[in-house]
């Protein structure tokens, strides 16, 4: 599941985050924070709005698996920017 950071000192506290994603992000006095990583298709897709809506860029991305869906070879999801083997 993917996975995000806020960066502190690019935040602005608009609070767009957390109107976006209020299971996952909140804002505190001087910036936002992550209260829980997305555990659903939903929250991920609320977080990345979340991103997208941050004026100061301070939310990112950090983790990102992809899931194979060729159940043959049995390997476990990959992070991006893994080789395959």
């Amino acid at each position: 599941m993917t996975k995000y950071s806020v960066d502190k000192d690019e935040c602005l506290g608009c609070g767009n985050c957390g109107d976006c994603a209020p299971e996952n992000f909140k804002l505190n006095d001087d910036a936002a924070e992550i209260i829980k990583q997305p555990e659903t298709v939903e929250e991920v897709d609320n977080c990345d709005w979340a991103c997208s809506e941050c004026p100061g860029d301070a939310i990112e991305e950090i983790i990102k698996e992809i899931e194979q869906s060729n159940a043959a070879d049995n390997q476990p999801a990959r992070q991006l920017g893994e080789n395959k083997s």
